[in-house]
C-alpha cells in the first residue's frame, strides 16, 4: 500500500475561533482524543499544532496555526486512493460545526439564536452557481417582531 501526506483544503477556521474550533473537532470526531498545543505526526515527521485530533487508527490529523491566523491542517492517509478528498469531506464536517459555533457566539453578543444546522444552497455569484452552506438566525426585538438573518459561507 501506498501512504501520503495530505494537506486540506483552507479551512476558514481561525485561531480567534479556537474554542468554536476544538468544540467542532470534537463534534466531528467523536472516538478522537483532541489534544491542544500537541506534536501531530504526520508522515512519521512531528508538526506543532494548535489542535491535534489523536485517532484511533493511528493517524493524527494536526490544525496548525499560520501566522495569519488561519488554521493549515495536516494528516497522513494511508492506502490508495484520493486522500485529499477523504480528509476535505471529514474536515468538511468540522468547518460546517465551526461556523454553527462561530455564529452561535457572535448570535449571543447581538440577541440571534441559530435556528436548526447549516444547510447547503445553492446561490448564484455573476452568473455561476456555487454551492455554499447557509445558517438561519433568529432573532427577537423588544417590539416582539422577528428578524431573521441568513449567513453565507
Amino acid at each position: 500500500t501506498m501512504s501520503h501526506k495530505v494537506q486540506s483544503e483552507e479551512t476558514t477556521m481561525l485561531a480567534e475561533h479556537a474554542d468554536c474550533a476544538e468544540k467542532a473537532l470534537k463534534e466531528a470526531f467523536p472516538d478522537a482524543q483532541v489534544l491542544k498545543n500537541e506534536i501531530a505526526t504526520v508522515g512519521g515527521r512531528g508538526i506543532q499544532c494548535a489542535f491535534v485530533v489523536r485517532r484511533k487508527n493511528g493517524y493524527d490529523i494536526g490544525l496548525e496555526e499560520k501566522a495569519d491566523g488561519s488554521y493549515e491542517v495536516h494528516t497522513y492517509e494511508p492506502g490508495y486512493g484520493n486522500g485529499r478528498s477523504r480528509i476535505n469531506n471529514a474536515m468538511r464536517t468540522t468547518r460546517i460545526k465551526y461556523q454553527e459555533f462561530v455564529m452561535d457566539k457572535f448570535g449571543r453578543k447581538a440577541g440571534y439564536k441559530r435556528v436548526g444546522a447549516a444547510k447547503e444552497a445553492t446561490i448564484k455569484i455573476d452568473g455561476k452557481e456555487r454551492k455554499m452552506m447557509k445558517i438561519t438566525l433568529r432573532g427577537g426585538t423588544k417590539s416582539g417582531k422577528k428578524k431573521k438573518g441568513k449567513v453565507m459561507y
